[in-house]
């Protein structure tokens, strides 16, 4: 084969990214969704407990292995102590499976949706757990059509909340000063 994936007139990837961003979703779908450690231990941690919608009624949950909340199975995700790592290249894909596929107990953990987005982020951008989940909360809020009103009641000027980069540094300070609350109510020790 001559040319790229990507580049053949009858495939649907624009470029190398979607090819690869393609490929990363088939093997986590075929070899991760089904993984049996990974389904061994969601057995080995889940429990019964009162948080379903009906009064009486018990649902499987866990517990996050890293802020301690319980959550219902079905919010909880199992992560890579070692993430999986990147897929941009045929010479990345048996690192990228091996690490995706060659696990046992020490290797993964339970973790909340959140604080699983958290943990992603961190990773990504080469950050630390508190300062990922100090931006994700920062990120939400500068989503807040009502952001500049709310900064404005806290006690900032005009001036201050005047354009994008000022409402999203007052944001910032709001967070880390606890006056809003992070995404996670939590700190990571040792971090």
């Amino acid at each position: 084969m001559n040319e790229e994936p990507w580049e053949l007139p009858y495939t649907p990837w624009n470029n190398r990214t979607a090819f690869y961003t393609y490929l990363r979703g088939g093997f986590r779908k075929a070899i991760w969704a089904r993984h049996p450690v990974k389904l061994a231990y969601i057995q080995a941690k889940r429990f019964k407990a009162p948080m379903g919608k009906v009064a009486g009624k018990d649902v499987w949950c866990c517990e996050c292995e890293l802020c301690g909340r319980t959550f219902p199975q079905g919010q909880c995700e199992i992560d890579h102590l070692q993430e999986a790592g990147s897929l941009r290249s045929p010479d990345d894909i048996r690192d990228f499976v091996v690490r995706l596929s060659f696990v046992d107990f020490n290797d993964i953990r339970i973790l909340d949706k959140t604080c699983h987005k958290i943990v992603s982020y961190a990773q990504r951008e080469s950050i630390t757990f508190n300062e990922a989940n100090i931006e994700k909360a920062v990120i939400a809020a500068c989503k807040d059509k009502r952001l500049r009103d709310k900064l404005l009641k806290a006690g900032y000027s005009e001036g201050d909340v005047s354009n994008g980069p000022k409402r999203r540094g007052c944001a910032r300070e709001m967070v880390v000063s606890g006056k809003w609350p992070r995404v996670v109510p939590i700190t990571v020790e040792g971090e």
